[in-house]
């Protein structure tokens, strides 16, 4: 059996700044290094095994988070963009305020996986497809143990 374990980011500037997410590229905070650390240790305490490869999104949070994770196992890290989170479109980056003042409600009826919820925001059918193409990869190969870094 083959055993995946996926690791959102810990604790970013965007978070205490109450900024949104999405493409918007943010560092760890020093709480959230901490965190990483944290889960890193208990992960590789559970699990017991180093050099497991790890595949973590390109957002400078997740790179952030995988280095920790990197240096307690003992690995390394393959980073791929398909692995980011949502594009809110002109949303990433933006306070709660601008986003409640802004966002395209999702239709009563009809094609909600298409909807874009900002102007350039990537549809959930979009981030879906592109999110299943990387998992499919990495489930394709012979490694018993993988860990995702994500949103």
């Amino acid at each position: 059996m083959k055993n995946v374990y996926v690791v959102t980011h810990t604790e970013a500037t965007h978070h205490v700044q109450r900024l949104s997410g999405g493409w918007y590229d943010t560092s760890l905070t020093e709480n959230g290094r901490m965190q990483a650390r944290k889960i890193a240790t208990a992960l590789y305490t559970e699990i017991g095994e180093r050099n497991i490869p790890i595949y973590s999104s390109d957002l400078r949070r997740c790179v952030e988070t995988a280095d920790i994770f990197t240096e307690v196992f003992g690995t390394t890290v393959f980073f791929d963009g398909n692995l980011r989170e949502a594009s809110w479109g002109e949303a990433d980056g933006k306070p709660q305020e601008w986003w409640n003042q802004n966002i395209i409600h999702k239709p009563t009826d009809g094609n909600k996986l298409d909807h874009r919820v900002f102007r350039n925001a990537e549809s959930r059918r979009e981030v879906g497809t592109r999110i299943q193409s990387s998992l499919n990869q990495i489930l394709s190969k012979q490694e018993n143990c993988s860990i995702i870094i994500t949103h």
